[in-house]
């Protein structure tokens, strides 16, 4: 068990990764730049919890890299909407709520070391210098030879070879 109290399936957030990185999963916001949404629903189905406010959770999207969480209702007859916190769907705020939240971070300067390294159900965050921008999931393969699952560019296993 980790340090947040919950456990986290790799192969499960894999198995996920695998079934809808060429597609959406309708309940989710879908957003243009969907990689860390993806990235975040992959974790969640993983094993991980979310966590909410304890007070009424606004709706719409909330600036937070406190709670981490997504959540869609309905507005009848039948409209949907998402309550979702920034930490769900922006890289730079999952990097920061899971840093906070004692996740372990590895950090891999060259794709060959990222290749070596990486192990099925490991979110991989790119980040060139100038801050994160783009979130993925290691969703097959093995041991120098990793493929990825990822949205904005949907992929479901794609070769680490690959990023850039």
């Amino acid at each position: 068990m980790d340090p947040s109290g919950h456990k986290y399936s790799p192969s499960k957030a894999a198995n996920y990764a695998y079934k809808w990185g060429n597609r959406r999963n309708s309940q989710y916001r879908s957003h243009i730049k969907d990689c860390t949404n993806f990235v975040s629903q992959c974790v969640y189905a993983g094993g991980k919890t979310m966590k909410k406010p304890k007070k009424k959770i606004p709706n719409g999207m909330k600036n937070t890299i406190y709670y981490w969480y997504s959540i869609k209702y309905v507005i009848p007859p039948a409209n949907y909407r998402w309550k979702e916190s920034s930490s769900w769907i922006g890289v730079s705020d999952f990097y920061n709520y899971w840093k906070n939240n004692r996740a372990q971070i590895i950090q891999c300067k060259t794709i060959k070391i990222l290749n070596n390294k990486a192990k099925l159900g490991d979110i991989v965050q790119l980040n060139e210098g100038k801050g994160w921008y783009h979130s993925i999931i290691i969703s097959k393969g093995r041991k120098e030879n990793w493929k990825y699952a990822g949205h904005s560019n949907n992929r479901k296993a794609n070769s680490v070879k690959n990023i850039g």
